[in-house]
């Protein structure tokens, strides 16, 4: 896990004797400080870790060669809920959309080694489907064509709104997964995943973002057995340290709350395996 900064937690103390590494969680941006970490004697450090916005609802990977412009996009992916792996030219963009299974790939043209429509190509003659929405200043209609053509599933033009970016990389992630509404209902809970909120009876139910990230991705997935592996891998960054216990721990507190509202057996254990919704 690499350190972005230090963060000074306030009224906290460690409940146990093991080591409080709080100083070396990564400070990911200044709005996932104050809205996800809720300082209180009672949390752990697994679980303070998850109030500093490692949790993340789905797997991105940002290929831009522009290091301000990739370090804002980072920053700004992060809070609408992805969690990002960027690269810098289209050789290492290329090798990590080959050796990792992202959920979206965000693409820019004009990169060092590789261009960025090479990179599309050698990614679909290899079989892999992810969607790729390319970013790129190439306005004219031909450059718009023939990214479309290579397999790209979508192509937004530079300068943009980051809004629509991440409109559109939300609407990309539920196509993948057949779900054209963003609201999906499960029971009596109607999950929204363009909001990022869930009610019971129309009540917002009062889910951390991270309990919401990981309800998000066993909706999607219904019907299927999610296993550990498949979770770390969509919903953390590469740079994130991960446990299973830590998992465990935020499954355990989703059930909790849906349980509290009378939805006790939405969220399912296949022992061994993984975790499902029906």
């Amino acid at each position: 896990m690499t350190p972005y900064g230090l963060i000074r937690p306030i009224n906290f103390r460690c409940p146990s004797s093991r080591v409080c590494a709080l100083t070396q969680l990564p400070k990911r941006t200044p709005y996932q400080v104050t809205h996800f970490f809720r300082p209180s004697s009672d949390y752990s450090p697994i679980l303070v870790a998850f109030y500093y916005g490692i949790f993340c609802d789905m797997r991105l990977l940002l290929v831009e060669d522009s290091t301000r412009l990739r370090k804002s996009l980072r920053e700004g992916l992060s809070r609408s809920g992805f969690a990002v792996d960027e690269a810098a030219d289209g050789g290492v963009g290329l090798a990590h959309a080959l050796a990792i299974e992202y959920d979206v790939v965000v693409l820019d043209l004009m990169l060092p080694v590789m261009d960025g429509l090479s990179v599309l190509r050698q990614l679909r003659d290899a079989g892999r489907n992810c969607p790729v929405l390319i970013l790129s200043a190439r306005d004219q209609v031909a450059d718009r064509v023939r990214g479309l053509e290579l397999g790209a599933d979508d192509y937004l033009i530079k300068p943009f709104a980051f809004d629509e970016l991440s409109a559109r990389l939300q609407a990309l992630v539920r196509r993948r997964f057949e779900q054209r509404n963003p609201v999906i209902q499960l029971g009596e809970v109607q999950l929204n995943t363009a909001l990022h909120s869930a009610q019971f009876h129309g009540q917002s139910l009062p889910l951390t973002p991270n309990e919401i990230s990981l309800l998000e991705l066993l909706a999607l997935r219904r019907g299927r057995v999610v296993s550990f592996a498949s979770l770390e891998d969509h919903l953390y960054a590469a740079d994130s340290a991960v446990t299973r216990n830590a998992i465990e721990a935020h499954v355990s507190a989703l059930r909790r709350k849906l349980r509290a509202v009378g939805e006790p057996d939405l969220v399912k254990t296949r022992r061994g395996f993984g975790y499902y919704i029906d």
